[in-house]
């Protein structure tokens, strides 16, 4: 972190976590790395100079978060997934009806990634429970054709990403 991209006024050092108030090294080439590599994040830094012989960086900000939107929404409001593993994302889709149609979005953002599913022209695809289906970007929306609650997990662990839909019993 520099100051006007100054190298003379520059900032590194060990990140300690979101929020926590860190004293930086001061005038050095070294980076200050937030988060794990191959992920994205939103981030906020608050430089603190109270004490020039003692500055202070708090770090503040989010990891990215795939989402589930869609008819059972209005496809106004978001179902957050979490991260059970690296690469892997699970959320659930409670009581819905049939012929409900959804898709995955990043952030709660149509202006990132939309993954839906891999079809001729975007169509949309009906998932068959507990049977892998491929994603694309853009992609169709994903149909799920008898009421009642469902497990999701969004897979980018393999060459593409699949999406695995299974009724809850």
């Amino acid at each position: 972190m520099r100051k006007d991209h100054n190298r003379e006024f520059s900032f590194g050092g060990s990140f300690p976590g979101f929020g926590v108030p860190f004293e930086p090294t001061v005038n050095t080439d070294e980076n200050i790395i937030v988060g794990e590599s191959g992920k994205n994040f939103e981030v906020s830094v608050t430089l603190d100079l109270t004490d020039p012989d003692r500055p202070l960086i708090t770090i503040a900000g989010y990891q990215e978060t795939w989402c589930m939107i869609g008819s059972f929404s209005g496809w106004y409001e978001d179902v957050e997934m979490e991260e059970i593993e690296p690469g892997k994302w699970q959320g659930s889709l409670n009581n819905v009806d049939a012929w409900t149609e959804f898709k995955f979005r990043w952030n709660h953002d149509w202006n990132y990634a939309i993954l839906g599913a891999d079809s001729v022209s975007n169509e949309t695809v009906a998932v068959t429970p507990g049977v892998p289906l491929n994603l694309a970007n853009p992609g169709g929306n994903i149909r799920i054709e008898e009421s009642g609650s469902y497990d999701v997990l969004l897979d980018f662990t393999g060459s593409s990403p699949v999406a695995t839909v299974t009724l809850q019993p």
